[in-house]
């Protein structure tokens, strides 16, 4: 069964109150504007505490379902060659992980590490990033939380960009490792029927925004040039995860657009 659901990237890109992002998830809506699961983004201001995860276990009860998107920012890097900076983003991200548990999270979305610098050995990032990964999806399977590693736009610093990176990191680790598709990742880097088939069987989230091809702009559906109709019907019959809006202004909008593509 496929759930369509909403990102609160719009709201944490927004600055708005805490609150605003509870009114959001709670609001009445009609059915297509309706996310079947909301993707909680633990970061910056909006990141989870104990009182906010009482409030989203209450939600849970209420019938509500969620996911959890791991913290993000510059100093939250897996790959960090500073032992003890590493230590701390490990703790950081096993917190995370744990609200995800305390709120029944459906699933977990990861990003990997990143160079912090273009002058850092390439095989020591690889290794620093294997090993983080292989740690978090550990301690999230100890814990009952299902977790999925999304693939990066590509840039100097990034990893985890291309598809024989994941397929690399399978055989290396030998972990039953799930993926978050990010769409608009992979048609920056030209590489979105490449991920279709190689990996489209290790899909568990897709994340839905738009971009013209430049950079990641978060866009409806529509507004840049990515071929939705051919990623939905190479997805139609075999992908049965989340599909989860990321469009940053009206991202509503989406959500109508994609229920209509995929439900009818």
């Amino acid at each position: 069964m496929v759930l369509i659901g909403m990102s609160t990237l719009y709201i944490n890109l927004s600055n708005a109150p805490y609150s605003k992002l509870l009114d959001e998830i709670k609001k009445e809506r009609d059915y297509k504007e309706k996310p079947d699961v909301w993707e909680i983004v633990d970061n910056s201001n909006y990141s989870l505490n104990r009182e906010r995860v009482k409030i989203f276990r209450s939600l849970v009860d209420e019938g509500y379902k969620f996911t959890i998107h791991c913290p993000y920012n510059e100093t939250i890097n897996l790959c960090n060659p500073e032992p003890s900076k590493r230590k701390e983003v490990i703790k950081r991200v096993k917190t995370s992980i744990h609200f995800a548990a305390d709120i029944e999270a459906l699933t977990y979305i990861l990003h990997p590490g990143f160079k912090p610098n273009i002058n850092v050995d390439d095989k020591l990032i690889r290794t620093l990033n294997q090993e983080s990964i292989v740690t978090l999806f550990d301690y999230a399977d100890s814990i009952g939380i299902e977790m999925a590693l999304e693939n990066m736009p590509p840039s100097p610093f990034s990893t985890m960009v291309y598809p024989i990176e994941f397929e690399e990191l399978i055989e290396s680790i030998g972990l039953d490792l799930k993926l978050t598709f990010d769409v608009a990742h992979a048609y920056i880097g030209g590489l979105i029927r490449e991920f279709l088939a190689k990996l489209s069987n290790r899909f568990l989230i897709v994340h839905v925004h738009d971009t013209r091809g430049s950079y990641d702009e978060h866009l409806n559906i529509g507004e840049g040039s990515i071929d939705w109709k051919y990623i939905i019907s190479k997805l139609k019959n075999s992908f049965y995860g989340f599909y989860i809006v990321e469009a940053c202004k009206e991202p509503f909008k989406s959500l109508t657009i994609l229920k209509d593509m995929i439900l009818k």
